[in-house]
């Protein structure tokens, strides 16, 4: 009878529908934990196609590619056992599975029970669920597989425990946001407790279209206590050691555990914002990026995050004032550029937009300027930032932020242009706090730039709060409503003031037909503009 048996545990970022370069990648994994004689390997939820697949499950040839290196799989699991996340496809069902390939077999395919169905997930659409829990028993220990939400039943880690399980594994393709990096351990914490197990917890890291994988992957012993946890942000692979005590398996603790930043939210939401746009400028064949600089606070975070996620070389600014332009603005932007090496270069537009101007005069007589001339100005910006785009294929970066995008408090086709959005998930108020946590660090962004009044600099003496209300107070209301999902009366209760509450709810309402057309960007909340937040374009109903 084994007295001890291995485990290597990969954390990595595999790539959505790239099925071939997934699986050399189990395979340069397999290889490794075949040489440091482990037991076993597991792999993420899905790591064969990536997470999420979508649509891309509906083709029959994305069907035959997942089949064919499932075969390929089997034949890697020669003295070790293999645990991985896959599609399956049995006759008209699919299923999201976690199939363990022992001497060249597959032994069993656990079939996920709990479906997610809400915010940014509908695996509903695809997948058929499993009813039934999965134990076997492989080289004298008895595995029970869960998959992700899974683990979040208490149900199916009793039912586990009844089945005679001496360890829960679960694998996952969870997307961070602020909240959950905090709950997983607790969560698994209390399935320890409830059935005086150990688990082993696998997730994957990387980034997919807006959405961040965070990893660190933990090992629990059933007494509640951490053995090993791997790093945020970054792939990894581990071997974990079980011994057998009395009629417990329990693993043996490591001094390789990552926890020093699992208190400090801002690193976390930082990181999570680095790690979204440099995926998603690699993934999509970009090198470099381009951004409009203002000298305000949200386009001097986004290149600074631009500069940290893919070095200043490959990163290009441009500045586009006009007479509203302030000179302590363009000093500051200029600043920044320099602490952080990025090449600038400075197009001044008014000529343009007095060309603009003159020609609509004729057409525009009697009427009184309004915001239509303010917005010819970010437009133009627009025009000449995609130009550049164009012709030296960068990543054209948006600036906006969620307070604006939650209220239209930016220009369509103005700037609202881009490919990326990296703080569209991100209140103003917090884009403060990121600026003052990034200068911690390494005092990169010029304190005035910090301090200094918000402004679009579209007109005269123009502020932000010409607009809209206290960012302190727009951004609590704004996420009462979206994260939290209460109503208008629900969130005068919490002492806000029924006419500003009122105001915010119509801006967010009338705005929808924007955020349908914006960028995309990195989800770092529990509720995002993107598919978690669904609303009709058109509606009758009044918020």
């Amino acid at each position: 009878m084994l007295q001890n048996i291995t485990f290597t545990i990969v954390q990595d970022n595999f790539l959505i529908g790239s099925i071939e370069k997934n699986f050399l990648t189990i395979k340069k994994h397999v290889a490794h934990a075949k040489d440091n004689h482990s037991d076993f390997i597991i792999l993420p939820e899905l790591a064969l196609c990536g997470y999420p697949p979508e649509d891309l499950l509906f083709s029959p040839d994305f069907r035959t590619e997942i089949e064919s290196y499932l075969l390929e799989v089997t034949q890697l699991a020669e003295n070790i056992t293999i645990i991985l996340g896959h599609p399956l496809y049995d006759e008209d069902k699919l299923f999201n599975a976690a199939s363990i390939f022992h001497n060249q077999k597959c032994l069993t395919s656990y079939k996920k029970q709990h479906l997610p169905n809400y915010g940014i997930f509908d695996e509903n659409r695809y997948f058929t669920k499993g009813n039934l829990s999965s134990v076997i028993k492989i080289n004298d220990i008895n595995i029970g597989l869960m998959i992700c939400e899974d683990g979040w039943s208490a149900k199916i880690a009793e039912q586990l425990k009844q089945n005679q399980a001496d360890i829960l594994i679960q694998i996952n393709a969870s997307p961070f946001n602020i909240e959950k990096t905090r709950t997983r351990i607790q969560t698994v914490r209390q399935r320890t407790k409830d059935t005086k197990l150990p688990f082993i917890s696998v997730y994957n890291v990387g980034a997919q279209d807006e959405l961040v994988f965070d990893g660190g992957s933990f090992v629990i012993d059933n007494e509640g206590q951490i053995a090993w946890q791997g790093p945020y942000f970054k792939s990894a692979i581990q071997t974990i050691t079980f011994y057998k005590s009395k009629a417990d398996w329990l693993p043996t603790p490591t001094n390789q555990t990552y926890t020093a930043h699992n208190n400090d939210e801002l690193w976390f939401i930082y990181e999570a914002l680095k790690a979204g746009l440099k995926h998603y400028v690699t993934q999509n064949n970009f090198s470099k990026v381009i951004l409009g600089l203002s000298g305000g606070i949200d386009s001097a975070l986004t290149m600074t995050i631009a500069c940290d996620a893919l070095g200043a070389d490959n990163v290009k600014a441009i500045m586009l004032p006009t007479k509203y332009n302030q000179d302590i603005g363009i000093k500051d932007a200029t600043s920044l550029a320099n602490k952080l090496n990025v090449q600038l270069e400075t197009i001044n537009i008014q000529h343009m937009f007095d060309e603009y101007l003159q020609i609509l005069q004729p057409h525009f007589a009697n009427q009184e300027k309004d915001v239509t001339e303010e917005n010819l100005q970010a437009r133009i910006r627009a025009n000449i930032l995609m130009a550049f785009a164009n012709k030296f294929d960068y990543l054209l970066l948006n600036t906006s932020n969620k307070s604006e995008i939650a209220t239209g408090y930016t220009t369509l086709y103005g700037d609202m242009a881009g490919g990326f959005s990296v703080l569209k998930d991100v209140y103003k108020t917090l884009i403060y706090k990121l600026a003052n946590y990034r200068n911690s660090i390494d005092d990169v962004i010029p304190e005035r730039i910090i301090t200094r009044e918000p402004s679009a600099e579209l007109k005269d003496n123009q502020t932000d709060q010409d607009s809209l209300p206290p960012y302190e107070i727009l951004d609590a209301i704004l996420k009462l409503r979206i994260e939290e999902n209460l109503s208008l009366p629900q969130i005068v209760k919490q002492g806000f003031d029924e006419t500003t509450v009122r105001k915010i709810l119509k801006l967010l309402q009338q705005s929808e037909y924007k955020r349908y057309q914006a960028a995309p960007g990195t989800k770092i909340t529990t509720r995002s503009f993107g598919k978690d937040w669904r609303y009709p374009l058109s509606s009758g109903f009044i918020v």
